[in-house]
């Protein structure tokens, strides 16, 4: 399944485009997307995002795509990183821009960036790592079959304390 293969009923991925750079911009500076999810730290430049979509596009380890909804506009970035390649494992992580969210589309994510990954790259195993404040993101790994394999207890700290993080892990089907 090549990248222009890459869609479902809800979302498509796409590489970056250089009209992504100010929704990516504003949602890597979006407190409730900082809040509830790993990576960046507020607060992020435009030439950051510029730098990070860039190097995407080059990374060997990472697959990295906008989301599109069926209207093609920008709703978020999935990310399948961490590749393995000898353990054939990776790491999931996603996340939506304010007015995508509670329609659905993070489950539709999920599962299309895991058929990818199991099915593309070969991969037996898939993990996520979710803050445990983040009852959404936790239930729609749930709805994708993830198991709860562990608590990493203050795992990650942002904003101004230690939070816990749930390691959550899928098997690719047998």
């Amino acid at each position: 399944m090549e990248s222009r293969d890459l869609a479902n009923e809800l979302v498509a991925f796409r590489p970056f485009e250089d009209t992504d750079l100010e929704a990516v911009f504003r949602l890597h500076n979006d407190l409730e997307t900082k809040t509830l999810t790993l990576g960046w730290q507020l607060p992020v430049t435009r030439e950051a995002c510029r730098v990070w979509m860039a190097d995407r596009a080059k990374a060997q380890d990472d697959a990295t795509w906008a989301v599109v909804d069926n209207d093609s506009s920008f709703v978020g970035v999935v990310r399948v990183m961490d590749i393995e390649r000898m353990s054939r494992r990776g790491e999931i992580g996603l996340y939506f821009s304010p007015d995508a969210r509670g329609r659905g589309l993070g489950v539709a994510t999920v599962r299309l960036a895991c058929d990818w990954a199991f099915g593309f790259l070969g991969l037996h195993r898939i993990t996520a790592r979710i803050l445990a404040d983040n009852a959404r993101a936790l239930a729609v790994f749930d709805k994708c079959g993830f198991a709860r394999e562990g608590l990493l207890r203050d795992e990650e700290y942002r904003l101004g304390r230690y939070h816990d993080v749930v390691q959550l892990g899928l098997l690719a089907p047998a």
